[in-house]
């Protein structure tokens, strides 16, 4: 995916940050691309070389922001069906990719879960950083508060 300045973008470890360019950082007689990251969250700058930036992506329109939270109306369960051992580790490994549907699709599940009283303290957790996540990125498409983001993906249900 190609970037440009000023673009608002999210990764790993990344909540929400302003894309400042890529940078090239010399260390002997290694040179190494880095994407410069200003994270908004945790006003500081990021360094993520350039071999990670599959795990970096531009913050989706509100129109996009908007079909996924539509998706959420939806009171059963996406993807918990047959999974070989840890739910936990299996709903983890699927927000690897780092992409929007996945995030909305673990939470979504988490949710239900949630509301069904069958999250384990792990489960819990992830859920709690999959709102985190969410609701940080919510907040700066829609340029709401915090407080607002969260309300906004939890009373979908």
């Amino acid at each position: 995916m190609e970037f440009n300045q000023g673009d608002i973008v999210t990764g790993h470890g990344i909540m929400a940050g302003k894309y400042l360019g890529l940078e090239t950082i010399e260390v002997g007689d290694l040179k190494t691309d880095y994407h410069k990251i200003y994270d908004k969250v945790k006003s500081m700058v990021h360094y993520l070389p350039d071999t990670n930036s599959d795990t970096l992506r531009k913050l989706p329109s509100k129109a996009t922001f908007n079909k996924y939270l539509k998706m959420m109306e939806n009171e059963e369960m996406i993807d918990l069906g047959e999974i070989e051992g840890s739910r936990y580790k299996y709903l983890k490994n699927k927000l690897e990719s780092g992409n929007l549907k996945p995030l909305f699709e673990v939470f979504h599940d988490l949710f239900y879960l949630k509301q069904q009283q069958k999250l384990s303290v792990s489960e819990r957790k992830l859920y709690n950083n999959v709102t985190d996540k969410l609701a940080s990125e919510i907040k700066f498409v829609f340029n709401i508060s915090a407080d607002e983001a969260i309300n906004k993906i939890q009373q979908i249900h």
